[in-house]
């Protein structure tokens, strides 16, 4: 288990080796690409970093309302003065609009403040809509134009404007005399710091509804929870002039406060002439009552009532008293039951709060949670509404959620109005009782007591009805509103710019950028580029990394490497008799190779690759040499019949050839196979070349005298290369597959599809299984940077002289 453990803690550092190893060749291989558009990302980076740093941020500018709940200080009770119908007052489009006239936010200034450039902004119905342009005449620095466009293809340059469009000059004056711009439904009155300075500047004239669409968005609104009575409204407006937000905040706490004075009155006007008819017919019968005692009185003076007649005939009004307040309660509850069914889906939610609060005022417990989460609701839906369309899933639960705690609402008004019902019912058995009691008083004495009840409850009534009417009358005459400014908005200061922030941003952002597409395109780059790629994706054994030739040239010219010689251009680098990293990395393959075919009895190896250009014949010849030089008897043959080159890196005759042998009538003898043998620079190398391209090469290959040939071969050399056509357009090397010992394949870095090579072997079992391993062409390997640091070392070495 501990073997175990070890070995899969040993996988995983080297996994992250091998991934630390490839991205750092992969920075390696993108060095100029990462350097060019490195530089040109970060320069545009900063660039942009610069200007949104210069930018003015968007800010909020808040003011604070305040919210008197005034149920518990008078009897007046106004049951829709709730919060929520509160904020969404401020919300509303027909509220803002009464805003947007009194700011004139249809005038919209570019990249200025207004409160820098004007002292006052006023823009009617008559105004045109489109872009002006105010332009400094630059000639002479004493005339301006004002140019109006109503395109929106945009301005122009004032010759270039003028010559596309008519009648586009709006004003024109002279720079000494000015101080405002007065016409075409536009009154602007310019700062006096505009006037010490003037310059160029665009505005735009909106249309009405689009004004109110931005203003709608920039507004929001926030309640907060009632403390000690008062419940705060945050009334924040978002933009980029602050001065201007915050007149827009404060006019928008004014409106509103303003409002809620015209709702009071309203409604205590609305109280008051309703209490005045109350209190007329309840005078009306107080008078009667009285006047009917006093006749009774006048007529009857000797009759007089016990005091314990008078106690109970108090009780008994005191009763009636109750339950006249029990009825009229009882009255509002089953009105509100009606409003609610009567009303709309939309406008269910507004007699909802009244309930609550006609609830709350009658001390009712669920009252209270009823509020909370309604208000919570409310504000969702509020929310919900300005982010999502109305099908939205949210939106949708939001609605039920709303509809299902309505019927809660309901069902317990249902439930009290119910109660209330009965406590009436009970009230008025209990007073039919206390007056049944009174049924036994001699008749005059009986009558006695009825006037004084009735005299009693009327003035009872007269009391209370005059109570709230006197009370209404105080608000009706009161010019103070529910709602007051608790704390203006004032312009808020922006943060100073976190330069060295924005900076690291700018320069993490370019360097994300710069990598993706390298990152993007490793990703989906089916080549390997390192040994270590290959063996990843593969999963096959890598025998040798071969350098890129020109490299080996390239130390060899400057004296790095000794290793390099040509032979009419080819690059077979193993011919030499000196020492360096060719013999070194040739001679490591040969070893491997060696050591892997020990065990068998015929030595041959064929050599494929995936695809033409991946280097197999350079592995192939040098391979050969490397054996050669080992006093091993190797023969070389180009079995590559429709492109062979391979005579080139021999100085060879192209033919005759192997395809010349096979495609002749003639049988096979050992004369012929001399013949095709041709002697290399090395003694113990023989070439046999491809002679004359042939397209049917897999019929060739596959004749019998091709095994007979191979057989003769056999016999004499103790190697055989074979020089094979690449496996991704014929089957030649399958062909081969049952005549030689093992297969060794040759990829390039950066150009052989791996994928392809794997998906290709699976579909020759008999090959992949013969396969001793894969040489990577074309290569920078950590083996091979040894090779050079220890080939200078030695190189360089002198001989001890001693």
């Amino acid at each position: 288990m501990q073997i175990g453990k070890a070995f899969d803690e040993g996988q995983k550092r080297l996994g992250a080796v091998r991934s630390i190893r490839h991205y750092r060749r992969l920075l390696w291989r993108s060095k100029w690409y990462l350097l060019i558009a490195g530089s040109i990302v970060t320069c545009v980076s900063i660039v942009i970093a610069a200007v949104l740093a210069a930018r003015t941020p968007q800010e909020l500018a808040t003011a604070m309302i305040g919210v008197e709940n005034t149920a518990d200080v008078t009897a007046v009770k106004d049951v829709s003065g709730l919060m929520q119908a509160q904020s969404d007052l401020i919300q509303s489009r027909a509220f803002l609009q009464d805003i947007v006239q009194k700011i004139s936010l249809r005038f919209a200034l570019k990249h200025f403040s207004r409160s820098s450039t004007f002292e006052s902004v006023s823009v009617d119905s008559s105004a045109a809509e489109g872009t002006y342009r105010f332009i400094v005449n630059t000639k002479n620095g004493e005339d301006y134009s004002v140019l109006f466009d109503n395109d929106s293809g945009g301005l122009l340059s004032p010759s270039r404007y003028l010559s596309r469009h008519s009648a586009s000059v709006a004003f024109t004056g002279s720079l000494k005399s000015l101080s405002s711009l007065r016409g075409g439904g536009l009154s602007l009155v310019f700062s006096q710091r505009f006037v010490n300075a003037p310059h160029d500047f665009t505005f735009r004239v909106r249309a009405p509804e689009n004004a109110l669409e931005d203003l709608f968005g920039a507004v929001s609104v926030k309640e907060s929870d009632s403390r000690n009575g008062v419940t705060n409204i945050a009334v924040s407006v978002k933009g980029r002039d602050y001065k201007l937000i915050a007149d827009v905040a404060n006019a928008i706490a004014t409106a509103f406060v303003q409002k809620n004075v015209n709702f009071k009155k309203a409604r205590t006007r609305s109280l008051v002439a309703s209490l005045e008819k109350q209190l007329e017919a309840v005078s009306r019968d107080q008078e009667a009552s009285t006047e009917a005692l006093r006749s009774f009185q006048s007529a009857n003076p000797g009759v007089g009532l016990s005091e314990d007649v008078k106690q109970r005939i108090n009780n008994l009004g005191q009763m009636e008293k109750g339950a006249f307040e029990a009825k009229r309660a009882l009255s509002e509850g089953r009105e509100l039951l009606d409003k609610y069914s009567a009303a709309s889906l939309a406008d269910r939610q507004d007699v909802s709060q009244q309930i609550v609060a006609y609830l709350a005022a009658r001390n009712l417990t669920a009252s209270a949670a009823y509020q909370t989460e309604l208000s919570e609701l409310s504000t969702q839906a509020r929310e919900f509404r300005r982010s999502y369309a109305e099908d939205h899933p949210l939106r949708v639960e939001n609605q039920q959620k709303l509809e299902k705690l309505a019927g809660e609402i309901v069902a317990a008004l249902q439930n009290y109005v119910s109660s209330t019902q009965r406590g009436v019912e009970g009230q008025s058995a209990d007073i039919q009782s206390r007056y049944s009691e009174l049924q036994s008083l001699p008749s005059k004495e009986l009558q006695l007591a009825e006037l004084q009840r009735r005299h009693q409850i009327f003035s009872d009534i007269y009391s209370t009805v005059m109570s709230r009417y006197n009370q209404a009358k105080v608000l009706d005459a009161s010019e103070e509103a529910e709602v007051f400014v608790m704390d203006p908005a004032l312009p808020p200061v922006p943060p100073p710019p976190a330069v060295p922030k924005i900076l690291a941003i700018a320069l993490l952002a370019a360097l994300m950028i710069t990598l993706l597409p390298v990152i993007v395109a490793d990703y989906f780059d089916k080549t390997a580029h390192s040994e270590d790629d290959f063996t990843v994706r593969t999963g096959g054994t890598v025998l040798e990394g071969i350098p890129r030739i020109d490299l080996l040239r390239k130390k060899a010219l400057h004296g790095g490497v000794n290793g390099w010689h040509g032979i009419n251009g080819a690059s077979l680098i193993t011919i030499q008799n000196e020492e360096g990293v060719s013999k070194e990395v040739f001679r490591a393959l040969r070893t491997k190779l060696m050591l892997a075919l020990f065990d068998t009895k015929e030595k041959s190896l064929v050599v494929t690759s995936l695809e033409p250009g991946a280097g197999k014949s350079t592995v192939t010849a040098n391979v050969a040499y490397a054996v050669a030089q080992q006093q091993t008897k190797t023969v070389v043959i180009d079995a590559d019949l429709r492109r062979g080159t391979l005579y080139k890196w021999f100085s060879t005759p192209q033919g005759p050839g192997l395809s010349d042998y096979l495609a002749s009538p003639e049988p096979f003898s050992v004369g012929r196979v001399d013949a095709l043998l041709q002697p290399t620079t090395l003694p113990n190398l023989f070439f046999i070349s491809a002679g004359t391209p042939v397209q049917a090469s897999s019929e060739l290959l596959a004749s019998d005298k091709f095994v007979l040939l191979k057989k003769e071969l056999a016999s004499r050399f103790s190697f055989i290369v074979v020089d094979s056509s690449p496996i991704e357009a014929v089957v030649d090397a399958a062909v081969f597959a049952h005549l030689f010992s093992a297969f060794l394949v040759v990829a390039r870095a950066g150009r052989t599809d791996v994928a392809e090579l794997t998906r290709k072997l699976a579909e020759f079992p008999v090959i992949e299984e013969k396969v001793l391993g894969f040489v990577v062409n074309d290569v920078f390997s950590e083996r091979t940077a040894k090779y050079y640091h220890y080939s200078g070392y030695y190189s360089a070495a002198k001989p001890d002289k001693r």
